[in-house]
């Protein structure tokens, strides 16, 4: 997403902000039992070494060709892979880097930013019809526009090929594509309203596009999540530059990174801050931004507290903390190394956050008898798993 936020109506104070399309896939919120615990949710740190099969050499060789021929830099070594359960990457094949490397360098020709998109006169035609005069608004509309029309017509094949097609961008559980999916995974939480405001916001953007452009409503859609995952904003001559950065928009994330972002006369690049041993990672950190503001953007949360966001049960059997003990082992365990007793006082803090929700919300339930008796239910049966926890943390679960 881009550094100001989704280009929607978050602003996210940071540097150099850049999150790439599948860095940290969240399986479906739905399917998980409590998507907020542990490994279900937060992905664990990259910095491991990257043992996974390469790239097929052509398609690396074609994507470092076109960056060279274009007067960028690809350091010797370093290279663009599939990393497992986070889509591509970039990874040092070569020796031990030290601080301060020029990894990659984008010329200024190749970042893709309002100033680019008019250099087209047929978007630009399009832009001066149906933009908004909103400067954010409309630097979101511009690279949108590109990635809808303009992009079938230039040679950013070789990085264009690389991108995902799905209408998350390749992010599974991005809010804005769960919403256009009518999937309940958000229901409960406080961000079906937001996702529901921005689905709403771009429907009728795209309503207005059509006039100028044919393009189906799940492409528009497509076009903002690759936005909200992809792009970045940097510090340029006292202004910010929102934009998409070719190749570095592959970068994944790390509260502690190894790399970061810095603009510079001849382009973008991305410099070491810190020595990466042979297969490990390069990884830059998208900002310090909490639970709900990174899952929003990303669809993903990073390695925080998992226990500050709330999300809905699994709701298609009965609720396994009662029922059967091994549910709540799996449960605990999933939470990872923390010890037992850290894993039962983050998941009561849990379901007591929860439980206030659920009560809170009865007053937005709609008015049918069954939809009350279900709430009712949800309540009760949190009540009964609450219960459940309390006994465990008293007689000392290990």
């Amino acid at each position: 997403m881009s550094k100001v936020a989704c280009f929607m109506k978050f602003t996210f104070p940071t540097s150099v902000k850049f999150q790439r399309t599948s860095s940290r896939r969240l399986p479906l919120v739905a399917q998980a039992f409590l998507v907020g615990f542990g490994s279900l949710f937060a992905s664990k740190s990259s910095k491991t070494r990257c043992d996974q099969q390469k790239e097929p050499p052509g398609l690396q060789v074609e994507l470092k060709d076109w960056l060279l021929k274009n007067g960028g830099h690809f350091a010797a070594n370093i290279t663009v892979e599939q990393i497992p359960g986070r889509g591509y990457g970039i990874v040092n094949r070569g020796g031990t880097i030290k601080q301060g490397k020029i990894l990659l360098r984008v010329p200024w020709e190749l970042i893709l930013c309002k100033e680019q998109v008019e250099k087209d006169p047929a978007l630009q035609s399009i832009l001066h019809q149906w933009a908004s005069t909103e400067p954010e608004k409309y630097t979101s509309q511009a690279i949108r526009l590109w990635l809808l029309h303009g992009a079938g017509h230039t040679d950013w094949s070789p990085w264009l090929s690389k991108l995902p097609h799905d209408i998350g961008a390749g992010a599974e559980s991005l809010p804005l594509a769960l919403a256009f999916c009518h999937s309940d995974a958000l229901r409960g939480t406080s961000l079906q309203h937001a996702a529901e405001l921005q689905l709403e916001s771009l429907r009728s953007e795209w309503g207005r596009l059509k006039q100028f452009l044919d393009v189906s409503l799940e492409r528009f859609i497509w076009a903002q999540a690759m936005l909200s995952t992809r792009s970045s904003t940097l510090p340029m001559d006292g202004k910010v530059l929102s934009c998409l950065i070719p190749v570095v928009d592959f970068v994944n994330h790390d509260f502690h990174p190894n790399a970061f972002i810095q603009g510079r006369k001849q382009g973008v690049e991305l410099i070491s801050c810190e020595g990466i041993p042979p297969g490990g990672e390069v990884l830059i950190s998208y900002g310090q931004h909490d639970p709900l503001q990174f899952f929003f953007a990303f669809g993903f949360l990073p390695d925080v507290d998992i226990t500050q966001m709330l999300v809905p049960l699994r709701a298609n059997k009965p609720l396994l903390l009662r029922a059967n003990q091994q549910d709540l082992e799996e449960l605990l365990t999933a939470m990872g190394d923390r010890p037992r007793a850290e894993q039962i006082a983050a998941l009561q803090r849990f379901l007591r956050l929860w439980h206030h929700e659920m009560q809170l919300s009865f007053s937005e339930a709609q008015t049918t008898s069954a939809a009350l008796e279900l709430r009712r239910r949800m309540v009760k049966l949190l009540e009964d798993a609450m219960a459940e926890v309390d006994k465990m943390a008293e007689v000392g679960y290990q």
